[in-house]
């Protein structure tokens, strides 16, 4: 008897688990579409496709003790081979993002992410 309430116990504290890691990354997931930079992305891929293709969010990576933080990348499949269009790390505590960027190799705030693509888009 004891046996099957422990197992009963584990059971419920791992849905609650499951449910306490959906919910955050259904967080995560709004906030990254919610993004400009991302919206107008998800526009401009569907409007050069003709709707055929769009951008995708997903979870890459979860958190772990090396690195603390949810990689999400913003992709599309463009019928051979996704291609990542954004990289961002997603801290829980504080919810954070950052901006991977991949040719420079560094994260960056998002502040400095929108300000290094300003300077760009002027030069």
């Amino acid at each position: 008897m004891k046996r099957k309430l422990l197992l009963l116990c584990f059971t419920l504290l791992s849905v609650l688990v499951k449910a306490q890691n959906n919910s955050i990354e259904n967080r995560i997931i709004d906030t990254i579409l919610k993004l400009k930079e991302v919206k107008e992305r998800a526009e401009y891929v569907e409007k050069v496709t003709n709707g055929k293709r769009h951008l995708g969010i997903c979870i890459y990576k979860n958190p772990s003790k090396d690195q603390p933080y949810y990689w999400v990348k913003a992709w599309e499949d463009n019928g051979s081979n996704y291609v990542t269009h954004f990289n961002f790390y997603v801290y829980r505590r504080p919810f954070q993002i950052k901006f991977l960027d991949t040719v420079e190799d560094t994260v960056i705030s998002l502040k400095e992410w929108r300000r290094r693509m300003k300077n760009k888009i002027s030069h």
